[in-house]
């Protein structure tokens, strides 16, 4: 980035108006990196920026510019009274694949069912969406208590090698004496004394410590740009971004953030700078990592993520996430699509300024004294609103409302939902798990089984166990995993997800609505699913049920007091006395009424509210609704 630029910096920096609000913040940073940052020296340059006889080149450029850490700031949580550190012995989970040609590192993982010493958690890695790289840099590694996030730099192709190199090292330490802080100090030595010592990564880690009062307290140690947020729900029950539970950035916008030259996280997450980092693991440096202690309590949120996170996604919209949730895998999905969904908007936008996409519009463009192309395009699909090249997003007004970046994401979720200690036993618990030898480990990426919805020969929907969600809607191209080729069932109708041990439905934006047992659901209103409860979606309704150790959708012939007389498939039902019906067989195949051969000779039979109805190898439930 500037930084490795040397002279091009201070011609950056003139080419904004004399006393704009762009000048100001990079006379500031300037001064600073001039000063007391690191003086051009290290960098091929002395302190006015003149080639250093004294230096024979200047570092490689990366992804990231790498440059020595400032002085310590004030660390904003207090410290916590927690144990000594122990070794950490169980099983670990890698996302640290080599990257494939065309195809880069992903991994995801994650449980629904917490212990007494770690709650539940998700977490994905992969490599973005309109990324200039086809490959991923980031990662993550998984112990018993502890989760670490990775973000490669370097550039050269080691940013990636820098992550791997990194998390099994300190997946190793961990294994060996539980210190974070020392387990993060090894990481980055052990990048310095590898072949891949040019390139380095930044990193966050938290591990989830048990006091011997019962409460618990979450060790975080960060390098970088990488981040974590605690959330806590407030006296109304809501989620609220705090900035005083989020960790301090290493980072020049940071700085300038301390400084009052930025004044909120839009600015740093659109500033110029915002990926000059000021720390990180290996780049031939000692690291200086930062800690924090926070209490965590029940119904509390831990998120770690890479700046592929950080500079997408504000902390207001995580609260609104979260608040929308009801699990650590569907919080990690949301924010990870919601991620991908800006990135692609971006990249729609460059598109378009480049020629290669009708679907929007170039409103502004022009070529800088720099010969740098400068553009402004409103997509079709956002009326109102333009993006430009840094991918600032601007409204009607011109004011700047969001800032969209292209990059790896990797986000981990920690719901801190951890179990009760059975009644009449001491809350303190060994747990012995398989020792994992990890200089012989190799790689790994936790594959989960792919567990989706099936469709019967009898016209049932299946959901098996462990599903976790899935689409109810009209087209399986956007994603409809349960599909109802009807056209008032929307592409993606509605959602049913498994919470908390239980079943729910809601609706997902779809025109003609969701209802659960006659009523429409509102909005992200979610519903539990009960056995028997009846769900319709356009004009279809199915009868929820659970059978064993799995659920099902059963098609259902609905009736309404007052419609009279209803044909359906070989059949006729109809209404005698108000809410009273009579089903008749009409020949055209065999029908049977909850088990019992229903003859066709004319005659009408009673039929009740839920008595199940086959007509030939067709399942249904009657239901007069």
């Amino acid at each position: 980035m500037y930084v490795t630029a040397g002279p091009k910096l201070r011609a950056h920096i003139e080419s904004f108006p004399e006393g704009s609000p762009e000048r100001q913040a990079w006379d500031f940073a300037y001064g600073e990196m001039k000063s007391r940052i690191f003086e051009g020296i290290e960098y091929g340059y002395d302190a006015d920026y003149r080639p250093a006889a004294s230096v024979k080149s200047a570092k490689p450029a990366g992804k990231k510019a790498e440059v020595p850490a400032p002085e310590k700031t004030e660390i904003l949580p207090v410290q916590i009274n927690t144990p000594p550190p122990k070794p950490v012995i169980g099983t670990v989970e890698m996302a640290l694949a080599d990257n494939a040609p065309g195809a880069g590192r992903k991994g995801k993982a994650g449980k629904s069912q917490g212990t007494e010493e770690y709650g539940t958690f998700s977490v994905i890695t992969d490599e973005g969406t309109g990324y200039h790289k086809d490959h991923n840099e980031d990662g993550y590694v998984l112990g018993r208590n502890w989760g670490l996030v990775l973000d490669g730099m370097g550039g050269m192709g080691s940013g990636d090698k820098a992550s791997e190199i990194a998390g099994k090292k300190f997946a190793e330490e961990m294994s060996a004496h539980g210190d974070l802080l020392r387990a993060t100090l090894a990481a980055g030595r052990a990048i310095n004394e590898s072949p891949y010592h040019s390139g380095g990564t930044t990193s966050v880690a938290h591990q989830i410590v048990k006091r011997a009062d019962g409460t618990y307290v979450a060790k975080l140690v960060v390098t970088g740009d990488a981040a974590a947020i605690l959330f806590r729900r407030d006296a109304n029950g809501k989620y609220v971004y705090d900035p005083k539970l989020r960790t301090e950035e290493q980072s020049q916008a940071a700085l300038l953030r301390k400084a009052g030259r930025i004044t909120n996280t839009l600015q740093a997450r659109a500033s110029d700078i915002a990926n000059v980092v000021t720390g990180g693991l290996g780049l031939g440096r000692e690291a200086k990592p930062d800690t924090y202690e926070y209490e965590i309590r029940k119904g509390d949120y831990l998120l770690s993520f890479s700046d592929g996170i950080g500079d997408n996604v504000s902390g207001e919209e995580l609260a609104r996430i979260l608040n929308n949730s009801r699990s650590a895998g569907e919080v990690q999905d949301k924010i990870s699509d919601l991620v991908h969904w800006k990135m692609e908007k971006l990249a729609k936008a460059r598109a378009v300024a480049k020629g290669r996409s009708q679907e929007g519009v170039m409103v502004d463009s022009f070529v800088d004294s720099e010969d740098r192309f400068h553009w402004r395009v409103e997509l079709n699909d956002m009326p109102g609103y333009t993006i430009d090249e840094k991918g600032h997003v601007y409204d009607s007004a011109g004011k700047m409302v969001d800032h969209y970046k292209s990059d790896n994401l990797t986000i981990h979720v920690y719901s801190h939902d951890v179990l009760e200690p059975p009644a009449g036993r001491a809350s303190e618990v060994t747990v012995t798990m398989p020792v994992v030898d990890i200089a012989d480990q190799k790689t790994l990426i936790l594959q989960l089984p792919k567990v989706e919805p099936r469709w019967t020969s009898n016209g049932e929907w299946v959901l098996p166990k462990g599903f976790r969600s899935t689409t109810i809607g009209s087209d399986r191209s956007k994603g409809a995993q349960i599909l109802m080729p009807d056209p008032l069932v929307s592409r993606q109708h509605a959602e049913i997800f498994e919470s908390e041990g239980e079943l729910w439905i809601r609706d997902k934006g779809s025109l003609n609505g969701t209802f659960v047992d006659g009523k429409r659901l509102s909005g992200e209103e979610a519903h539990v699913l009960d056995s028997g409860t009846l769900v319709s979606f356009g004009g279809r309704s199915y009868q929820f049920d659970v059978v064993g150790d799995q659920a099902k959708l059963t098609p259902v012939l609905a009736v309404s007091p007052g419609q009279g007389t209803v044909n359906f498939g070989g059949i006729t039902l109809l209404e005698g006395d108000p809410g009273v019906y009579f089903i008749r067989n009409e020949g055209k195949g065999p029908v049977q009424v909850d088990g019992a051969s229903l003859e066709a000779n004319g005659q009408a039979y009673r039929i009740r509210d839920r008595e199940s109805v086959k007509l030939g190898q067709q399942n249904f439930i009657f239901r007069i609704q």
